[in-house]
């Protein structure tokens, strides 16, 4: 059999066959109460663009992988190995880490396994304003818009911003990227980002004295200044450094 067309009534490539069928098989194991309609839903798709994923009449897309990952809780490339490589040609997956540490030299630097990929938010030009699930969905359809795998996943939807400034400096430099979870608690010493009333974001660690609550930089530089009107945006729960 030809290795890249699959005999029978479509001219598919393998690998999109075998995609299918490993996203059928997670979907036997996917979590209680989640149906198609919900992913539809969640993905901002019509329910029989989600049928035809499953029967095979539409090829998954990438992006449709790293939807289907993060709800699934899964790594892109459980999904489809050929895309993820596509999309995500840095990441490591396959192989012998003992093969590279032996071809290695003495001196060398060496680029050891990094924590599994187990989702991929968006990477937003700016703190959203209003309600943020809205810019998350918009930002699904936009073909425009970065998706950044991460090794951690959220209960709910999130997003990725990038640092700008330093007033956060040394824990967050200009440049780096912050992972932002709007459902999660902030508590006393969190790294937020808030917005006050005229829609300017900023990222803080947030200081909780009795009822006095302070927006304080890392830098000591820069002033601390009281929350007042400003609004939570999401707490920080990881950040990335793009070299």
């Amino acid at each position: 059999m030809d290795r890249k067309r699959r005999k029978g009534r479509d001219d598919r490539e393998v690998w999109q066959i075998e995609d299918m069928l490993r996203l059928r098989q997670l979907w036997e194991k996917r979590p209680a109460g989640l149906t198609k309609a919900a992913v539809a839903d969640k993905m901002g798709v019509t329910g029989s663009m989600i049928s035809q994923f499953f029967s095979g009449d539409s090829a998954l897309t990438w992006k449709a992988v790293v939807a289907f990952s993060s709800l699934f809780g899964v790594a892109p490339e459980e999904i489809s190995p050929r895309l993820t490589a596509e999309n995500m040609p840095h990441s490591l997956s396959g192989g012998d880490v003992h093969d590279d540490l032996s071809s290695a030299k003495s001196g060398d630097a060496l680029a050891l396994p990094g924590p599994d990929i187990v989702a991929a938010y968006p990477l937003l030009g700016s703190v959203p304003g209003g309600d943020f699930r809205e810019a998350v969905e918009l930002a699904r359809e936009d073909p425009s818009v970065r998706w950044i795998p991460s090794p951690k996943k959220l209960p709910g939807p999130g997003f990725f911003l990038r640092v700008s400034g330093s007033s956060m400096s040394p824990t967050l430099m200009d440049g780096d990227i912050i992972l932002v979870d709007p459902d999660a608690q902030a508590h006393h010493k969190s790294v937020v980002v808030v917005r006050n009333g005229s829609g300017e974001a900023t990222v803080k660690r947030l200081i909780m004295d009795g009822e006095s609550l302070m927006l304080v930089p890392d830098n000591p530089q820069f002033p601390a200044k009281p929350i007042d009107d400003c609004g939570l945006v999401g707490v920080v729960v990881c950040a990335y450094k793009e070299l």
